[in-house]
């Protein structure tokens, strides 16, 4: 009965929020990343940042089990997410570096998209500010932006 209920109320949509989410299937899963674009990066901080953000950050025949009702807790890095939609996650940390030439600060903002049960999707923004001597040293002045994704595929069982 209660089943019954919950899709009554998911077919006029009073419950979408509880039933519209999509469970990604455990099992093997492999994943590619790609460097999108970047935006107000020096071209000496953009060399160096912008293959970095790809190396490494691939993997191929993980066994990943999903939590049902699915939650990127267990799944996407040691962070705060929060559901902001239908089959979409985000996650937001900052930190700032001191050194001897100035301090770094660097946001990095995560969007993880459910799209199939056998796909999912990240987004990652990296936004980097120096402070005016590191900027000097560097040649720019405005926040440095990098993004990437990476694409989650299911491979097996």
């Amino acid at each position: 009965m209660k089943a019954q209920a919950i899709f009554a109320l998911c077919m006029v949509g009073i419950a979408a929020p509880v039933c519209a989410d999509i469970q990604p299937q455990s099992g093997i899963w492999a994943g590619s990343v790609v460097y999108t674009d970047d935006e107000g990066c020096p071209p000496r901080i953009e060399q160096g940042l912008a293959p970095a953000l790809t190396q490494g950050d691939g993997y191929e025949g993980q066994r990943i089990d999903f939590p049902d009702p699915f939650s990127p807790e267990t799944f996407a890095g040691d962070f705060e997410w929060t559901h902001v939609g239908e089959n979409h996650w985000r996650a937001a940390i900052s930190k700032e570096e001191p050194s001897p030439m100035g301090t770094i600060s660097v946001a990095l903002l995560h969007n993880l998209y459910v799209r199939a049960i056998d796909h999912l999707e990240s987004t990652s923004e990296y936004s980097i500010t120096f402070s005016e001597g590191l900027a000097a040293m560097v040649g720019g002045a405005g926040p440095c932006i990098l993004r990437s994704t990476l694409d989650h595929r299911r491979t097996g069982d």
